[in-house]
C-alpha cells in the first residue's frame, strides 16, 4: 500500500469522525446554548451518551462507505464526497440551517428551508473545490475555529443556564427565586393557550372558580398581538410599538429591546428580585425537578439536530424509527412517578409530552413557595400543560394515554374541562398566597399567550381563519386575561368587555406594580393602564400569517396596524388577506 494511499484513508477516517460527532454532539449543544432556558427538559446525561452512540455509529456507517470506494480505488469520489458531507454539516448545523424553526410540531413535518438548502450546497460544493487548492490548510484551520468556538460557547452558555434543576432542600430553603417578598409582589402566571371567551363562559357558570377569583377584574374582551408564545410575550413586557421595524429575527428583536433605554426599565432586567420561567428575559426560575420528565425527550430533541442539517426526509423513515426506538430502549429506566409511566403510552404528538408534564412544575413552584423581608418582588411564569392538544380532564387527570378519551376531547367540551383544571390551580396558588400572608400585597396576573387553533371551534367568530391558514386564525388573537391589584379585596368578579391588549400590561404593571421611588416612565411602554382606563381608543399593531402555508414564527408574519381599538377585532383580522408584506 502506498504512503499517499494509506494517507487518504486517514483524511477519509478523520472526515468520518468529524461529520458524525458535529451532528450528534456539536450541533445539539450549540442549538441548547442558543437558548439553554427553552431545553430545561432535555437531561444532558442522556443526550450526550445517546448522541456519542449515534455519532459512533454513524461514522462507522460512514467510513465502511467511503472506506469501500477508497478500497477498489475510487478515491476521486470518496475523498469529495466526504469533503462536501463535512461543510455540508458545519454549515448548515452552525451557520444556515436547511429547516425552518421548529416548535410544537413533529420531527416528521418540519418544514424545509429551500433558501438555505440551495445556499448550503452552493458553500458546500465550493469549499470542496477548493480543498483541491492549496487554501486547503487554511479551510480546515477555519472549520476548526468555528466547531471550537461554538462549542465553547454553548458548554459556556448551558453550564451558567440557572434551569430547573434544584432538589427539594435547594429549592425550598436556599434557592432566592421561590422567596416572595413579604411587602409587595407582582406575579404574573401565564397559562399556555386557555381561550379567553371560554375562560369567560366557564367563570359565569362555574360558582366555586368564581368565589375564588372574585378579587379579579376579568377582562373579557383581550386581544394578544401573535398567535405565537415568543411574539406574544415580547409585546407583554415591552408594550405597544411595531417590533418588525428592530429587526427581521425575533433574536435581533430580543437583542434591540435588551440594549434600548426601555429594557433598562422593564422589571426583569431591572430588578434584582425578579425571575421568569420560559419568558423571554430575566433571572430563569429554580423549580425542582420531577420525575415525570423523561429521557424520551432528549433522544427525541436528537432528530431535531438531525432535520436541522438534514431536513425532515432524515428521521420519516424505517431506518430512523428502527434507531431511535432502540435508543428509547436503551435508556429507558424505571420510574416512581404516575404521570411519567403514563406519558409512555401518550397519545399526542412526541414533543406534547414535556408540556404535560409541566403540569407537575407548577404544582412544585406553589409548594415549595416562601416569603420573607425583601422590598419588592416579581415573578413571570409560562406554564404549558395547558397547551393544545387537549390532555388534562376537569380534574386535572392526565387522560391522553387513552387514544379513545385523546380523539374525542380535541373540541371545544375537551378545551372547557381543561379550563376547570386550570382553575383549580389558581386556585392552589391563591390558597398558598394567603397562607404566606402575601396574598393580599401583591398584584397577581392569570393570563395566557394566545389561545387555542381554529380547528378546535365550529362556530364564528372563533373558527375564522386569516388567510386560509387551518391553525392560526381568529382565535389564536383572543387569550385569557385576568387581573387582582395589591390590596384589593371584593364580593365579586368585576368585568370589562372593553378592548385591551396583553401589550397593556407592560405599562400596567409599571404604573400598579413597581415602587413609588423607583418607578420608570411609564407612558414610554404605550398602551394604556387597563386598570384605571376606560375605553381610551389608541392604535395597535397584530402579527398574522400572510399565507395558508405561514410558520408560527415571527419571521414569516407580517405586521398590520390598527388605528383603532373601536373596530371589531374579527372585522379587522378578517380583511387581512388583502395585506402585502414589508419589504
Amino acid at each position: 500500500m502506498s504512503v499517499k494511499r494509506q494517507n487518504y484513508f486517514i483524511d477519509i477516517a478523520a472526515y468520518c469522525v468529524a461529520i458524525s460527532a458535529l451532528q450528534f454532539l456539536a450541533v445539539p449543544v450549540f442549538m441548547i446554548g442558543n437558548n439553554p432556558g427553552d431545553f430545561a427538559f432535555i437531561d444532558l446525561n442522556t443526550l450526550i451518551l445517546a448522541g456519542a452512540l449515534l455519532s459512533f455509529g454513524t461514522a462507522i456507517v460512514l467510513l465502511t462507505l467511503f472506506g469501500g470506494l477508497w478500497s477498489i480505488g475510487k478515491m476521486e469520489i470518496a475523498m469529495p464526497a466526504a469533503q462536501l458531507l463535512f461543510w455540508w454539516v458545519l454549515i448548515a448545523g452552525f451557520l444556515l440551517p436547511v429547516s425552518v424553526s421548529a416548535g410544537m410540531v413533529d420531527a416528521r413535518t418540519v418544514g424545509i428551508d429551500i433558501q438555505h438548502l440551495v445556499t448550503v450546497a452552493l458553500m458546500a460544493a465550493a469549499l470542496t473545490w477548493l480543498e483541491r487548492t492549496p487554501a486547503r490548510q487554511y479551510l480546515l484551520v477555519f472549520a476548526a475555529v468555528i466547531a471550537v468556538y461554538t462549542a465553547t460557547t454553548s458548554v459556556y452558555a448551558v453550564s451558567r443556564a440557572d434551569v430547573g434543576r434544584a432538589t427539594a432542600v435547594t429549592a425550598a430553603e436556599l434557592h432566592e427565586s421561590l422567596r416572595l417578598s413579604s411587602v409587595a409582589n407582582v406575579i404574573v402566571i401565564s397559562f399556555d393557550g386557555l381561550q379567553g371567551h371560554v375562560v369567560a363562559q366557564q367563570l359565569r357558570t362555574d360558582e366555586d372558580a368564581a368565589k375564588s377569583l372574585k378579587d379579579f377584574t376579568v377582562f373579557s374582551n383581550a386581544m394578544s398581538q401573535s398567535p405565537a408564545t415568543e411574539a406574544s410575550i415580547i409585546g407583554e413586557l415591552f408594550g405597544v410599538r411595531d417590533y418588525k421595524t428592530l429587526g427581521h429575527s425575533i433574536e435581533d428583536v430580543k437583542a434591540e429591546l435588551t440594549n434600548s433605554l426601555l429594557g433598562e426599565q422593564v422589571p426583569l432586567l431591572r430588578y434584582g428580585d425578579a425571575y421568569q420561567k420560559a419568558y423571554l428575559f430575566g433571572k430563569s426560575m429554580q423549580i425542582r425537578q420531577n420525575e415525570s420528565t423523561t429521557t424520551a425527550d432528549s433522544i427525541e430533541f436528537l432528530k431535531f439536530a438531525l432535520v436541522r442539517v438534514a431536513t425532515r426526509k432524515a428521521v420519516d423513515n424505517g431506518v430512523s424509527d428502527l434507531t431511535f426506538d432502540w435508543l428509547l430502549r436503551l435508556f429507558a429506566q424505571p420510574v416512581s412517578d404516575e404521570l411519567a409511566e403514563r406519558l409512555r403510552n401518550h397519545t399526542g404528538p412526541e414533543w406534547d409530552k414535556r408540556y404535560v408534564a409541566e403540569i407537575k412544575a407548577f404544582d412544585l413552584f406553589v409548594s415549595d413557595l416562601a416569603a420573607t423581608e425583601k422590598p419588592q418582588s416579581f415573578r413571570y411564569l409560562h406554564f404549558a400543560f395547558t397547551h393544545y392538544p387537549i390532555d388534562f380532564d376537569a380534574q386535572c387527570t392526565y387522560r391522553s394515554d387513552d387514544a379513545k378519551w385523546f380523539r374525542s376531547n380535541q373540541n371545544e367540551t375537551g378545551l372547557a374541562n381543561e379550563t376547570i383544571c386550570a382553575f383549580a390551580k389558581m386556585k392552589a396558588l391563591l390558597q398558598k398566597l394567603k397562607e404566606l400572608q402575601v396574598y393580599d400585597n401583591s398584584l397577581i396576573v392569570f393570563k395566557s399567550d394566545h389561545g387555542h387553533p381554529t380547528n378546535y371551534f365550529s362556530r364564528p367568530p372563533y373558527n375564522l381563519e386569516i388567510n386560509g391558514h387551518a391553525l392560526w386564525g381568529y382565535s389564536r388573537y383572543r387569550p385569557m386575561l385576568m387581573v387582582k391589584p395589591a390590596r384589593t379585596r371584593q364580593k365579586e368578579i368585576e368585568w370589562r368587555d372593553n378592548l385591551v391588549l396583553l401589550n397593556d400590561l407592560a405599562k400596567t404593571i409599571c404604573v400598579h406594580g413597581s415602587g413609588a421611588n423607583t418607578r420608570p416612565n411609564c407612558d414610554d411602554f404605550g398602551g394604556i393602564d387597563i386598570l384605571q382606563s376606560g375605553n381610551e381608543d389608541t392604535g395597535y399593531f397584530l402579527y398574522v400569517v400572510p399565507t395558508s402555508k405561514s410558520s408560527f414564527t415571527f419571521e414569516t408574519h407580517v405586521v398590520a396596524p390598527v388605528e383603532s381599538r373601536q373596530k371589531n377585532p374579527a372585522e379587522v383580522l378578517s380583511d387581512l388577506h388583502k395585506l402585502v408584506p414589508r419589504n
